[in-house]
């Protein structure tokens, strides 16, 4: 059960480490600046805030468990037993890891801003806003004809 928390652990860093390097990938790159209105950066920043949110509670799960197992090494053994110095340095790892999730929460934080300044979408701001509802700024039953510039609906006949 010890090596599964270690493994877990390390998936959990291999992860994080992928989203820092998606980050550092879009920063070095100037995408923040240079495509400040592309509704794909809105898109990707709100998947990276969601792989985020779903890492920190991945996190929460992990280390209660962890925790959990420490105290029942400590109480079952003593807390300088093997075991429970094992549940130890796990849930060290996991504290560790805990400071590394929130810096790349930040910097995501950092990112968002610097997009919504740079005249990107509104939708980047609310932390709440999804992929289907940044597009329902517009009825679905609405079109938009380019041969009078006008905007019509189902229920205009001559549109078509």
């Amino acid at each position: 059960m010890l090596a599964e928390a270690a493994r877990r652990a390390a998936r959990f860093d291999e992860e994080l480490e992928r989203q820092r390097v998606a980050m550092k990938r879009r920063r070095r790159n100037g995408v923040l600046v240079t495509d400040a209105g592309d509704p794909l950066l809105a898109g990707q920043l709100l998947e990276q805030e969601k792989a985020l949110d779903e890492l920190g509670q991945q996190h929460q799960d992990n280390l209660h468990q962890c925790k959990r197992s420490l105290q029942e090494a400590s109480d079952a053994h003593g807390p300088s037993a093997d075991s429970a110095l094992g549940w130890q340095q796990v849930v060290h790892v996991w504290a560790k890891l805990e400071d590394d999730l929130k810096s790349e929460q930040r910097n995501l934080a950092d990112m968002k801003q610097e997009a919504s300044a740079g005249g990107a979408n509104s939708f980047l701001l609310d932390g709440q806003a999804s992929l289907n509802g940044a597009s329902s700024a517009v009825p679905s039953d609405a079109l938009f004809s380019r041969r009078k510039g006008t905007l019509k609906t189902d229920e205009d006949e001559d549109w078509r």
